[in-house]
């Protein structure tokens, strides 16, 4: 299967569930970051592609194939 010009593999699903599945508390922030850098997922300009990333992974978690974790609220205080 190919998601966002990466070819995803069991290895990979395996890994990141047992990643949401250790860090209860990660966000899916954190989790894309932490893909990217196993995958050495980069753009021309040597950045993380985090946005690609969390595309795949919303694909993979509505497709079954992962169980994100909830998607956290940033609350901007403003004065």
């Amino acid at each position: 299967m190919e998601v966002c010009g990466i070819k995803i593999k069991s290895e990979l699903i395996a890994q990141i569930k047992k990643t949401i599945a250790e860090q209860l508390d990660i966000s899916r922030q954190k989790l894309s970051r932490q893909i990217c850098e196993w995958l050495e997922w980069r753009s021309a300009n040597g950045k993380l592609k985090e946005m690609s990333c969390r595309i795949m992974l919303l694909k993979l978690h509505h497709k079954k194939m992962i169980q994100l974790p909830n998607a956290k609220v940033h609350h901007n205080l403003v004065k």
